[in-house]
């Protein structure tokens, strides 16, 4: 019986609320599975939707991303069909209100679809469905979501900016006379430790002196006001070589060691990170502290080159943060010469060799609103790598576990290893009190010399001490830290003074676990 207005008036209210229902059915997607033709019973689930093979991808920039899905169910599965849709809201996933892009019905038995629509606008959140036509059965899927992130160059309305200008590779010269001004300045004076008698120590020359040179990680401040409600906030950002981004002193992600190292004459990576829930009504700061990666790598190795890499330069950062607010407008807080930028505790990082991080010169509160920067210097702009700015879509870099710091033990006195009992890769959380100036030496390696200490022998092609981190004590209280810029390969882990000294009495020194 066809159902039409005239009759509907003229059903029983309980008949009437039946028949609507039915009607909205017959008009509306079901989505959550495929329902066999035959008997109506949901047999074949369309699952695991993705974009660009990423579940609810947020800030892509490929203009036809690739949507995927899987089918689950008993028997044999055989695809037949299939129809995308594309909305602008999730309530508009019905064919003939989709707005953004109807595929229309497509012979196919591949669970895939590449868009085929309008351009895809920036910062824009997308919803999309698929309906499966199986040889058994018939359906829409649960509805998914991507977001774009910026698309264009236009879309950036950050400048790269940088902090003081850094020194290319030094002359043997410029490194000896570079260690009396390291001394004069009360820095920490961090070990060298050259090849010196291995096949390639030959090679290269030490171009150091005794103290490995100052090259502090830059720290980036900017504060905005938020004076309405937020609806939606997103940071855009490329920090090179690696960026430590936070927002009232609230990280903005789980990410480490990003954005990822490219070939920054080709390629240029940013990250997009959803950060509503960190703004609060009137003052806010974005902080960023840069690492130098691969993109200010200034080790020198035996042929690998990256000292004298083409796009070597000093880290710079690029940055957009979006604010939307209720009342349906935007604002964008972009990196430029308006932002203030010093050194820190961070007094050298590297890829290979590890970071040194002076305690005594930490700035507590910085990160957070209500700090003074009036004193600080106002960052430069700066030319960026002629690479292609372009979204990170890969998984990102993060921490997957932790687990305890294994068997301690002592091979000589004042020396201490951990045993971790495994081969990974990640690093430890030291927890140490000792004076203040105190530099605690924390060295991994992947096997135990003959008298149970750590050792690196036979890794003959970096010109330093490989995988070394050094803390220089605050002093006055526990302390407890973790390297931010480089990751180490490891079984091993030992603690000392400098040069695998003994450490010096009056100093407790500990690993609480690594990561």
């Amino acid at each position: 019986m066809r159902t039409t207005a005239a009759s509907l008036r003229r059903l029983p209210s309980a008949a009437l609320l039946i028949a609507c229902s039915v009607a909205l059915t017959a008009a509306s997607p079901r989505f959550g599975g495929q329902v066999s033709a035959s008997t109506g019973r949901l047999l074949i689930q369309t699952t695991s939707l993705e974009t660009d093979a990423a579940v609810t991808p947020l800030g892509i920039d490929d203009p036809a991303p690739r949507f995927t899905w899987r089918l689950t169910g008993p028997g044999d599965i055989r695809q037949v069909s299939l129809r995308v849709l594309v909305a602008s809201r999730a309530d508009r996933l019905h064919p003939g209100a989709a707005d953004v892009w109807d595929s229309g019905e497509m012979n196919s038995s591949e669970p895939a679809c590449l868009y085929a629509g309008p351009a895809l606008r920036a910062h824009t959140r997308y919803f999309w469905t698929v309906r499966v036509v199986t040889n058994a059965s018939d359906g829409w899927a649960e509805p998914s979501w991507f977001e774009s992130g910026l698309v264009a160059a236009g879309d950036w309305k950050g400048q790269w900016i940088a902090g003081p200008d850094r020194r290319g590779p030094l002359t043997e010269a410029e490194g000896v006379a570079d260690d009396a001004d390291i001394r004069e300045r009360d820095e920490f004076c961090r070990p060298v430790s050259w090849l010196t008698t291995s096949w390639s120590a030959s090679l290269k020359k030490n171009n150091q002196g005794e103290c490995r040179e100052i090259r502090p990680a830059p720290m980036f401040r900017k504060t905005f006001r938020v004076t309405k409600p937020v609806v939606g906030a997103r940071l855009y950002a490329s920090g090179l070589g690696y960026d430590d981004l936070a927002i009232n002193g609230r990280a903005t992600s789980q990410r480490v060691l990003e954005p990822a190292f490219t070939n920054y004459t080709k390629t240029v990576l940013y990250t997009t990170d959803d950060v509503t829930a960190l703004l609060r009504p009137g003052e806010n700061v974005v902080s960023v502290v840069l690492g130098s990666g691969q993109f200010d790598d200034a080790a020198r190795t035996w042929d690998w080159g990256w000292e004298d890499a083409e796009w070597r330069a000093t880290p710079r950062l690029r940055l957009n943060l979006r604010v939307s607010y209720a009342d349906g407008t935007d604002e964008i807080i972009a990196s430029d010469s308006t932002w203030k930028v010093t050194d820190g505790p961070t007094r050298f990082d590297n890829y290979y060799l590890g970071e040194t991080f002076d305690a005594r010169r930490d700035l507590p509160g910085w990160r957070e609103p209500g700090f003074d920067d009036h004193g600080w210097p106002a960052a430069r702009s700066v030319d960026g790598p002629t690479g292609a700015l372009r979204a990170e879509v890969h998984e990102p870099i993060a921490e997957v576990s932790s687990r305890g710091p294994g068997q301690r033990h002592e091979p000589k006195a004042g020396i201490v290893v951990y045993d971790i009992g495994q081969n990974l890769t990640g690093w430890a959380q030291l927890v140490l009190d000792a004076p203040r100036g105190t530099p605690i030496e924390i060295f991994y390696s992947e096997k135990l010399a003959d008298d149970g200490t750590a050792s690196t022998a036979g890794n003959d092609l970096v010109y330093g001490q490989l995988q070394t981190d050094y803390y220089v004590a605050r002093g006055g209280s526990r302390e407890s830290w973790m390297p931010r810029f480089s990751y180490k390969g490891f079984q091993y882990v030992q603690l000392s003074g400098p040069n695998h000294t003994p450490l010096p009495t009056g100093v407790t020194v500990s690993l609480a676990g690594v990561r």
